[in-house]
C-alpha cells in the first residue's frame, strides 16, 4: 500500500527484459565494470572446442557469447583463452568503446557485443527464455 496514491497500482520492475523501463541491459559491459581502484577486472574471450561461438566473460562469469570478436586496430589480434586487465569503464550501449591493456603497455578498444546467447552454444549449459507477457 502507498500511502502517497488514493487507489492501488501494480508494484514491481517491468515483467520482460525487452520491455521499455526495463533493469535488463542489451550490451555485455556497463560503467560499473572495468578500471575500479578497489577491484581488478579480467575479460576473456574464450573459445571451446566443438563450439561454433566465442564466450565471452568478466572475472570468470560468462556475459555473452559472439561468432567474432576482434581489437578495432586491426595490429593487435585478440588471444583467445587469454586475460586481459579492463582499462576504464565501457560504453554503455552495443557498439560501444571499451578497452583491455596489452602486454606491450598500451591499451585496444573492443566494440561493446549485445548480450546474445543462442540455443546450439555450449555456453551458458542453461538458457532461461522469458516470454513476452501482455
Amino acid at each position: 500500500v502507498n500511502p502517497r496514491f488514493a487507489h492501488s497500482l501494480p508494484i514491481g520492475r517491468s515483467d520482460h527484459p525487452c520491455k521499455g523501463q526495463s533493469r535488463w541491459r542489451k550490451y555485455a559491459f556497463a560503467k560499473t565494470d572495468g578500471e575500479l581502484w578497489w577491484k581488478e577486472q579480467w575479460f576473456e574471450a574464450k573459445f571451446i572446442e566443438g563450439d561454433d561461438y566465442i564466450t565471452i566473460k568478466l572475472n570468470g562469469h560468462v556475459r555473452t557469447v559472439v561468432e567474432s570478436i576482434a581489437f578495432k586496430n586491426p595490429a593487435y589480434i585478440l588471444e583467445l583463452n587469454k586475460k586481459y586487465k579492463m582499462r576504464s569503464r565501457p560504453r554503455e550501449y552495443v557498439g560501444g568503446e571499451f578497452y583491455l591493456y596489452m602486454d606491450d603497455g598500451t591499451y585496444q578498444s573492443l566494440v561493446n557485443p549485445p548480450v546474445t546467447f543462442y540455443p546450439d552454444s555450449i555456453q551458458p549449459p542453461q538458457v532461461l527464455n522469458l516470454p513476452a507477457l501482455t
